[in-house]
């Protein structure tokens, strides 16, 4: 890996650690995190505008899917404001960064769309290899959200 990727990687979970604090501290409710979404829309677009005819070709089933996940990114932050108003950073950072990697992979694997990426589900439902690698991520994962769930 070269050295702007390593930079980049090092930003870019600074910035997200940052934000997640702030979400924190701040009023954590849904106009809060409504705002952020649109100042993040603003500074973004002119991205958006510099590419628009690769964005103008993009397929309508691509909008679809696009259409969905902002369904769900505004489900995940109106939870996301509950949990920050509810409880611990210490519990709400570590569930919001792991559950969905392993329900992702959950449903990969029972929906049957590829191979998800190294789960205990993969190896059960699609008989996928059983590599060290692949369990030990599920592992470490499975147990790290017990032991919150535990505390």
């Amino acid at each position: 890996m070269n050295i702007t990727a390593i930079l980049l990687l090092t930003v870019s979970a600074f910035i997200h650690v940052i934000w997640n604090i702030i979400c924190k501290r701040k009023s954590p409710t849904q106009p809060f995190f409504f705002m952020s979404s649109l100042t993040s829309t603003i500074i973004l677009s002119p991205f958006l505008i510099f590419n628009l005819p690769q964005v103008i070709a993009l397929p309508s089933s691509l909008w679809l899917l696009i259409f969905i996940s902002g369904i769900f990114m505004a489900l995940y932050y109106v939870s996301l404001a509950a949990a920050y108003r509810t409880s611990d950073m210490s519990i709400v950072y570590p569930l919001t960064r792991s559950i969905p990697v392993l329900l992702v992979a959950i449903v990969t694997a029972l929906l049957g769309q590829g191979k998800p990426i190294g789960t205990v589900a993969g190896i059960i439902f699609l008989k996928e290899p059983a590599h060290l690698p692949r369990i030990t991520g599920a592992l470490i994962i499975l147990t790290g959200l017990t032991i919150i769930a535990l505390t």
